[in-house]
């Protein structure tokens, strides 16, 4: 009785082994996952930022061509 407890103690821990080896590899997997997710979400913003800025110095541009000279706005 003794030896079948302890192959099955054995075992247990094999399985926990196991177990915990499945959990930190998923885990690993969802923290890269999570930065590819952000690093994604990074280079939108920084598409979105640039997009941005274009469309301000259209606008800045326009304003400029319809009011004539650069000086018209400083004064």
């Amino acid at each position: 009785m003794c030896a079948r407890t302890g192959t099955s103690s054995q075992e247990e821990s094999k399985l926990l082994l196991t177990h915990t080896l499945i959990l930190l590899i998923l885990l690993i997997l969802l923290i890269l996952l999570i930065l590819l997710i952000l690093l994604i979400l990074l280079i939108l913003l920084l598409i979105l930022l640039l997009i941005l800025l274009l469309i301000l110095l259209l606008i800045l541009l326009l304003i400029l061509l319809t009011h004539g000279e650069p000086q018209a706005l400083a004064h």
